[in-house]
């Protein structure tokens, strides 16, 4: 059977040294699961730094067996800030995160093994670029991130929990504010742990703490600025009595 017309067009200028063309070629190969030549142009193309060629070539190792490489290169392309080629750094990151929650629903790696934090930032990176991912995996990395920081507060240098507290909204600065909404917070020997309505956990080692304080008379009897270098964390507590619980909770903590 003759070759479509656009695949024997895109075939001669990529042999001819195109690479925006290789790597096109290469997409539509995977599509037509055509996974030798996808693989075969994508590398091609991957040298002139064409981030659709990487998410390919990732995406190809990775259902022909070869994870490890794979993975490298939807890294790779996930990583990229060039605005140009932002949905497929989306597209490679969802795939990244799927893969991931995938194989922890399964149980092919177990949670301990995760870097939690790559799996969110693959999450988000995916969805700044518009592209969904599964409810249920979003779901699953809120459990799982909590489930780990609430381990691993138990874990190593015998860390322990010392108080959980239920605050209003947590407001998070560096350089411009983040809101992180509703919160759950966890104070242990070694960090302060926030879990917020986004999903995220943001994990405080108390030696980086600088200061605990109430930014002025004009602000609300219940926030609590947090400062580390560079960045700061108001945290809006339910009363003024718990966040004068905290602060108590937290410079303690902080003086061991």
């Amino acid at each position: 059977m003759p070759e479509r017309p656009e695949l024997a067009h895109l075939r001669a200028a990529a042999k001819a040294g195109d690479m925006a063309a290789a790597g096109e070629l290469s997409e539509i190969l995977l599509d037509d699961d055509d996974l030798a030549g996808a693989e075969y142009w994508s590398r091609k193309a991957v040298a002139s730094g064409s981030v659709a060629a990487q998410m390919v070539l990732g995406i190809v190792l990775s259902d022909m067996g070869n994870e490890e490489e794979g993975t490298s290169w939807l890294r790779a392309a996930a990583a990229s800030k060039d605005p140009q080629f932002a949905d497929k750094a989306g597209d490679a990151a969802s795939v990244l995160f799927i893969e991931l929650m995938q194989k922890l629903k399964v149980g092919d790696v177990r949670p301990e093994q995760v870097n939690f934090d790559e799996a969110e930032q693959w999450m988000r990176t995916a969805m700044a670029a518009g592209i969904g991912v599964p409810h249920e995996y979003f779901e699953e990395l809120k459990r799982d991130r909590w489930s780990d920081a609430q381990n691993g507060a138990g874990q190593g240098s015998g860390a322990g929990v010392l108080q959980t507290f239920d605050v209003s909204s947590v407001m998070f600065y560096d350089g411009s504010g983040h809101r992180l909404g509703p919160s759950m917070c966890t104070l242990t020997t070694t960090k302060f742990i926030i879990d917020d309505a986004r999903g995220g956990i943001s994990q405080i080692l108390l030696r980086d703490i600088t200061g605990i304080s109430t930014p002025s008379r004009f602000a609300s009897p219940k926030l609590l600025r947090i400062t580390c270098p560079g960045v700061a964390y108001d945290v809006y507590c339910r009363n003024k009595g718990q966040r004068n619980h905290l602060s108590a909770s937290l410079s303690r903590a902080i003086l061991g």
